[in-house]
């Protein structure tokens, strides 16, 4: 489903017209979820940090598993079963579930200025 010349769109004009209207909706959607993404991107970024740098001290091999997965887009199969690997995983879902809720809850009735 490429935009290429052998892709599912052949004609030019068509592949112009689908760009454009992707690059639409996406200006749209960018427009009405700017707070909301903000705030998911930065309770996740947030809480994946803070269990790194638990992980400096108690050296579980945690940030080693996420560094491993960020950069190659798969889950190792000999780390993922430790016990404090999914204590520390664990944990960082459970720490930005509850930045997410806290951040919506703070911001509710806000707008942007």
């Amino acid at each position: 489903m490429s935009l290429g010349t052998h892709g599912l769109i052949t004609n030019d004009a068509a592949r112009i017209a689908v760009i454009i209207v992707f690059g639409i909706a996406g200006a749209i959607a960018a427009h009405f979820l700017q707070k909301p993404a903000i705030i998911v991107c930065t309770s996740i970024a947030g809480s994946i940090i803070t269990f790194m740098g638990i992980d400096l001290f108690a050296v579980t091999g945690w940030s080693d598993y996420i560094e491993y997965i960020l950069s190659t887009h798969q889950a190792p199969i000999n780390l993922g079963g430790t016990p404090a690997i999914i204590g520390m995983s664990s944990g960082a879902i459970i720490l930005a579930a509850i930045s997410i809720l806290a951040q919506f809850h703070i911001n509710r009735g806000r707008t942007w200025s």
